[in-house]
């Protein structure tokens, strides 16, 4: 890996990681984001907790 293309890839890591509201560069599309879901048993189990 060239020096360029580290710098590059911790530049987006950074950008990625700290997300920075004034800041209009994107992380070079180094990174995939997901969202993670709830379980729908856990949802479901916390309903019927709640509802006892």
């Amino acid at each position: 890996m060239s020096l360029a293309a580290l710098v590059a890839t911790l530049e987006s890591l950074l950008i990625e990681a700290l997300e920075p509201p004034q800041n209009r560069k994107r992380g070079d599309d180094f990174a995939i984001e997901y969202i993670q879901g709830i379980d729908p048993e856990l949802k479901e189990r916390e309903i019927q907790n709640t509802l006892r």
